[in-house]
């Protein structure tokens, strides 16, 4: 066997890696096509196509704040009379993000998403007007040169090949404007830029804008450091959990703790740990990088970020969860099938609806052949199918849905409060979270999946004996071919059978299923907790593992008010070399009676009140700049 042959028996991704390297010349990674064995955040890409499109982003941003201080008199927040109202700021922000400023509504105006073009082969920047797009990549439009306001044609008459040649970068971009007594001007500016040919190669960078002094508000989130072995563990504390061997493909960057009950294959980049019951290994020509520096194996393996002979989770405990000792429902048995109200048993197939009405988080269930019944959310967060569930809507509080079956996506399931893919920004006071829990699979069918090219799951997700599947009878297209299929699995993935998943791979340039997938951990679920009766893995951190612990009100009342008013001066920065870091939680530290407490800083920067000696034509200037997940999508 041949070393392409031996690449596509490994996993069915490769195979289509192994096509795409060879048609496009090394050039075009697709997202999610490397991931056919185990779905997960994917912000993919050949490095210099990625570094680029990072490097646009980012250079944008400054453009838009030229663009901003480029404005004669803004507003008249030195006299203390501004709102977000004020014609000359809703007239910029119509400019900056599309819109009528004498007709539309500031809400709309303000979510509004302009986009601009970056010709590769002049290195020219222009505005597109009258633009039309599909699945948020440019199909046609007018463009307008950034430089001198000149219209050179619609794109497809600069270059008919546009959409495919490589030489088109997009950037997305959308600005917004706050204003209150203490924080006068603050602008925050959003880019998110990637090549028209690999769209799903984005990069988005965020940045703060003020006048005024600059001052450093208050620190966000603060977290104790605890040492293994501590609490159970849950299957939702995983970005991706697989109870056998999981592989990644060369271009993939995984974002999220992973673990295995099996083995993992790592020939990407891994920027945090993974946690193996067998070996870790780094891929056929040892392509492998862990960590935010990309250590590579060995250091990898000494340092934490991977973790061989790890203990392996009891996956039993997803039936144990469902039924407890029996699977026959009984009020004096401990599973969800037991403890679920009256109202929220169905003994047989039902529809799961979740709404918000008035703020209130609602469910509608639908039994089989039954009528439909509106109900408050479950009070104590427990929903349970003694055949199939079929689950969609916006769900507003917590609740967890258990079936003996399968449950099946029938659209969008959406938390009215966004999931926290990002464990830097603030945990919500009551964050919604939703589990997931199959006895059999998590399915996706056909007609689901032909009206859905984007799919957004918020959800910690359990599998007991299947996986995470695309209907076998949907139709499959060109994997290359735009626009693609996109998904958004936001919360956890734990899934027994990894072969089953939301992308089949034909090996021969064709997909079925979901090929650029982003699978986010809702940090949430770690800090906050886990939805209702999850399962729980059995096993406990291991001597030395370190766990991060979010200090939470009220239990910590006593200590975050130490802590509280500490600024970023005082803060002691920590290195990589020093034992306690972590990039997602662990820069800074502070201590208080002889106990370090950890923190990334201030995730949020406040702007004081003009002196006299300022005027309202003060330049704005940037004051925080990060990159983000989330990107700026064109509808």
């Amino acid at each position: 066997m041949d070393k392409a042959q031996r690449l596509a028996a490994r996993r069915p991704g490769v195979a289509l890696l192994i096509v795409l390297m060879i048609s496009l010349l090394a050039f075009v990674a697709v997202t999610g096509l490397l991931g056919a064995i185990a779905p997960r955040q994917r912000i993919v890409s050949g490095e210099a196509v990625s570094d680029r499109a990072l490097s646009l982003a980012d250079g944008f941003i400054d453009q838009l704040l030229a663009q901003i201080n480029a404005q004669g008199e803004l507003t008249k927040s030195a006299q203390g009379a501004a709102t977000a109202e004020d014609p000359i700021i809703k007239a910029l922000l119509a400019d900056l993000n599309g819109g009528d400023p004498q007709t539309g509504t500031l809400s709309t105006i303000r979510q509004n998403v302009r986009s601009y073009v970056f010709d590769t082969s002049t290195s020219e920047y222009y505005r597109v007007d009258e633009a039309v797009f599909t699945k948020g990549i440019l199909t046609s439009g007018l463009l307008v040169s950034v430089e001198d306001g000149n219209s050179v044609g619609t794109i497809a008459s600069v270059d008919s090949s546009f959409a495919s040649d490589n030489r088109w970068f997009q950037i997305d971009t959308n600005c917004d404007y706050r204003y209150s007594a203490d924080k006068p001007d603050v602008w925050t500016l959003r880019a998110t830029a990637f090549n028209v040919s690999v769209p799903e190669l984005r990069r988005t960078v965020q940045a703060d804008a003020g006048r005024g002094e600059i001052a450093i508000g208050g620190i966000q989130n603060w977290y104790r450091l605890v040492k293994g072995p501590s609490m159970v563990k849950s299957f939702c504390e995983y970005a991706g959990f697989y109870n056998n061997g999981a592989s990644f493909g060369l271009y993939e960057v995984i974002s999220g703790p992973i673990r295995s009950n099996g083995s993992i294959n790592m020939s990407g980049w891994a920027l945090e740990p993974g946690y193996a019951g067998q070996q870790v290994s780094d891929g056929l020509n040892h392509t492998g990088r862990f960590g935010p520096t990309k250590w590579k194996l060995s250091k990898a393996i000494s340092g934490g970020y991977a973790v061989q002979n790890y203990p392996k989770a009891v996956w039993s405990n997803g039936t144990d969860a469902l039924f407890g000792s029996s699977a026959v429902r009984s009020a004096s048995d401990t599973g969800m099938q037991d403890k679920c109200l009256e109202s929220y048993y169905v003994n047989g197939d039902a529809t799961v609806v979740f709404t918000v009405e008035s703020g209130v988080g609602k469910v509608t269930i639908t039994p089989a052949g039954d009528v439909a019944v509106k109900l408050d959310m479950p009070s104590n967060g427990l929903i349970f199918v003694e055949g199939n569930a079929h689950v969609s809507g916006t769900v507003h509080g917590r609740c967890t849905v258990g079936c003996r079956h399968t449950i099946t996506i029938e659209g969008n399931v959406i938390y009215s409060t966004p999931p926290r893919v990002n464990r830097a920004d603030p945990m919500p006071s009551d964050p919604d979270t939703l589990g997931l829990v199959a006895g059999e699979q998590v399915f996706i069918p056909a007609l689901v999946y032909a009206s859905h090219h984007t799919l957004q799951i918020d959800a910690a997700m359990f599998s007991t004996t299947g996986g995470l599947q695309i209907d076998p009878v949907a139709s499959s297209h060109r994997a290359i071919a735009t626009p693609h299929y996109e998904a958004f699995w936001n919360g956890s993935q734990s899934m027994y059978d990894a072969s089953k998943t939301p992308l089949v791979d034909f090996g021969n340039g064709y997909v079925r299923g979901y090929e650029l997938q982003h699978t986010n951990l809702d940090w949430n679920l770690k800090d906050y907790g886990a939805p209702p009766m999850f399962p729980t893995t059995g096993t406990q951190a291991v001597t030395g593992e370190k766990d991060y612990i979010l200090l939470r009100s009220p239990e910590d009342d006593a200590i975050l008010s130490q802590l509280a008013g500490v600024t970023q001066a005082q803060l002691n920065k920590l290195t990589e070399s020093d034992g306690d870091y972590d990039p997602q939680t662990a820069t800074f530290y502070y201590v208080v009676g002889g106990t370090r407490y950890y923190t990334r800083g201030s995730a949020m920067t406040t702007y004081a009140m003009y002196s006299p000696e300022q005027n309202s034509l003060s330049c704005y200037r940037i004051s925080s700049r990060e990159q983000i997940a989330t990107p700026v999508r064109q509808p």
